[in-house]
């Protein structure tokens, strides 16, 4: 059975990750709309959900943890290790992406949808696990 602490957790984790995606899709539909290349218009979209997502993760997904003893990372080294977990996420949209779209011939909403919803089990393990730890007691 999750924790109720993680459970919480992975709640918060997922509405914020789904504000991030809803302004990722627009993203990529405007890009698309503007008639950028798919992945372009994909990479732009991520990269500005990235920088959103990490600001309200590091305030409100794991925040709870962190708020009697702190992080044991600074904001600064938190944002390289959360930007590293996001480059390879990124890196996997787009083979995902790629592939839902070349291969399979889905369309990009519906890809970006099923990519979406496979990587944000990547996105939360590894970032509660290498990104957002808490300091431990002493």
């Amino acid at each position: 059975m999750i924790k109720q602490a993680t459970q919480s957790s992975l709640i918060r984790y997922a509405l914020i990750g789904a504000s991030a995606f809803a302004l990722d899709f627009g993203l990529l539909n405007l890009g698309l709309y503007w008639h950028l290349h798919l992945l372009a218009a994909n990479g732009m979209a991520v990269t500005v959900a990235i920088i959103y997502s990490f600001i309200l993760h590091r305030s409100f997904s794991f925040a709870h943890k962190a708020r009697e003893a702190g992080y044991q990372l600074s904001k600064q080294q938190q944002f390289i290790r959360f930007l590293i977990v996001s480059i390879i996420a990124l890196g996997f949209n787009e083979v995902l992406m790629t592939i839902f779209v070349n291969h399979y011939a889905l369309k990009p909403n519906p890809a970006k949808i099923i990519t979406s919803l496979i990587l944000l089990i990547w996105n939360y393990t590894a970032n509660r696990l290498v990104t957002f730890q808490p300091k431990t007691a002493r």
